[in-house]
Parts: C-alpha cells; structure tokens; sequence
C-alpha cells in the first residue's frame, strides 16, 4: 500500500504537460487486418454532442502520404456501444474502441489516419491521428 501511495504522491506533484505537438507514446498494433483505437471522448460544451460512427473515418496512406482508400461505417469501421452516445450532456463523457477491419493488413512504412469530427455541420474542427507501421 505505501508503495502505492508514493507513486501516486509523484504522479499528483508532477509537472503538467506542456500544449503542443507529440508523438504519440502508445499506439494501436497497425499490423494485422483488426485495428482497435482506444477513445475517451468528454464533452465540454453546453449543448449535448452525439457520438456515432458517422463521426468517424480511417483514410490509409501509402509511405508517401497518398491516397490508398478510407473507410466510414459503411465499410468496416464500427464502435464499441459504449462509445456511442445520441446525447451526450456537458462534463459527460463515453469509451470505447474504434474497431476497424482493414481488407489487407498494412504494408511496412503505410500509415493509417483516423478522424474525428465532433460536429459533422463544422468539419474544419475535426480532429486526427496518424499511425503507421514500421519498416522493417
């Protein structure tokens, strides 16, 4: 139990993070054909927001950043029911994964480009992240 409270004394007096740009520490395995994006979404605007997979897509890029193909919910990219919520209410929040299954596995150096856009009527607001399977 002390050894508990004594990293969670360092982790409380720890410096904050500074805003900007990371990479990213931990990232879902990108090297089969089933990848799964672990999401927390909290909304923090006083009207409700819904959450559903039309809020979502994967856009997979060659080692070149180019175009190969992108996936909606109309082709293998889905949420975890607990993500979804119709109306979700200031300070509330949801989780869940993002599961997308690819037609082919990734190829060494691709990258797949997940978005997020919270208000589909205001796109300039959305949000992404960028994976990509090593080469070699």
């Amino acid at each position: 139990v002390e050894e508990i409270i004594a990293v969670l004394y360092d982790k409380l007096h720890s410096d904050p993070v500074i805003p900007g740009m990371y990479d990213v520490i931990t990232a879902p395995d990108v090297t089969g054909t089933t990848i799964a994006f672990p999401f927390k979404i909290t909304n923090g605007r006083a009207n409700p927001i819904y959450v559903n997979p039309n809020n979502f897509k994967a856009t997979v890029l060659n080692d070149k950043d180019e175009f190969i193909t992108k996936y909606t919910a109309s082709n293998g990219l889905t949420l975890d029911a607990p993500l979804c919520d119709t109306n979700l209410k200031k300070g509330a929040s949801v989780s869940g994964n993002i599961n997308l299954k690819l037609g082919a596995a990734l190829e060494p150096g691709q990258s797949i480009v997940l978005t997020y856009c919270p208000d589909l009527q205001y796109n300039e607001y959305s949000l992404n992240w960028k994976t990509t399977r090593p080469k070699g």
